[in-house]
């Protein structure tokens, strides 16, 4: 009932976290879970970070510290981990340097992955700042990402698109197949979605539960205005690997952001930077004709958005939100055909 896990956490200059980071690793040494291996990755920090993780581990034999010499973000970072980790584990656990697991999540999740063998993926209710909780994803065909609690109920069990890499668990036969967990590109933000849609296209499912499985802080190594364009970049990458209903207007797409983004910055609003947005769209360009692979959002749970919003969103989101507001949008298009298939 409990199989061999490996947790794998990726720092980047994490010394900063200070308190939160001792926290972190007091909560990662203290699980209530009888068979499971810590491997920390130290993404090519500038700081102390491996200097710190290193005077924790102080001879316990569940961590395994790894240091990398290049920044290789988290989909790399994890990469090189699930490389040093177990053949014996049957789930891996990312965890984020700036989440507190609680004491009885790997528990928790494990139970609830062995009653689904279905179930590729999948994560719990993550606590953030200000009494926020961050649950499954689910992506729209447009792009958007939107958190599973602005459209459904947060405290019922769902398939999602795709759960959070700051704390979800991963059922290792998928990666063990591939040779690895995600598709490594020099980027954030194009990891735990693309692998959730992965999930789906290989015959597993991707869940979000109500049980309660952490704190998360979130952004705590990546200055605004750069995870911005990361964002950013991830959106056009996704959306030209895709097989979106709006993949053939992604040149429109590119011309109508960079437009409003100049127009944003001539008014001096701030961050604007049609640079910004340019950047961005040639960098994913470049980053596609390197991925061999198509991502399939309809197979899997996901939003619909009607064309009538989209191309009013091309021109003035003002103007599409005084028709319908895009949460109510969103709640409206949600289609999970996993349900339909079980409701036949």
């Amino acid at each position: 009932m409990h199989p061999k896990i490996s947790i794998f956490v990726v720092y980047y200059n994490s010394e900063k976290e200070g308190d939160l980071l001792l926290e972190h690793l007091k909560a990662l040494k203290n699980l209530d879970y009888p068979d499971y291996e810590v491997i920390l990755v130290d993404n090519a920090s500038k700081d102390n970070t491996y200097k710190i993780l290193s005077g924790f581990i102080n001879g316990d034999n569940r961590f395994k510290l790894i240091r990398s010499e290049k920044n290789t973000y988290f989909n790399g970072g994890n990469n090189l981990a699930f490389r040093y980790s177990s053949n014996e584990s049957k789930y891996f656990i990312t965890v984020n340097p700036d989440a507190v697991p609680n004491s009885d999540m790997a528990r928790n999740l494990v139970e609830l992955m062995e009653r689904d063998p279905n179930v590729g993926a999948a994560q719990g209710i993550i606590r953030t700042d200000k009494n926020r909780i961050d649950t499954g994803r689910f992506i729209a065909d447009n792009g958007a990402v939107i958190r599973l609690h602005l459209v459904k109920d947060p405290y019922k069990e769902s398939y999602v698109t795709y759960v959070t890499g700051a704390m979800m668990i991963i059922r290792a036969d998928f990666p063990r197949k591939r040779g690895f967990i995600f598709r490594e590109v020099p980027l954030l933000y194009f990891d735990s979605n693309v692998l959730g849609l992965e999930l789906y296209a290989n015959g597993y499912t991707v869940k979000y539960y109500p049980i309660e499985t952490g704190y998360h802080k979130g952004r705590a190594n990546t200055p605004i205005d750069l995870s911005d364009k990361f964002i950013i970049t991830s959106m056009f990458l996704f959306l030209m690997k895709s097989n979106s209903k709006f993949k053939k207007f992604l040149p429109l797409f590119y011309y109508s952001n960079y437009i409003k983004e100049y127009v944003r910055k001539t008014l001096n609003k701030p961050l604007a930077s049609p640079k910004k947005i340019k950047e961005a769209y040639v960098t994913a360009k470049k980053l596609a004709n390197t991925l061999n692979m198509t991502i399939d959002i309809y197979t899997a749970p996901h939003i619909e958005v009607p064309y009538r919003y989209y191309m009013l969103d091309l021109f003035s989101a003002k103007v599409r939100q005084k028709i319908i507001s895009d949460l109510e949008m969103y709640r409206q298009h949600v289609i999970i055909p996993q349900e339909s298939i079980m409701h036949k």
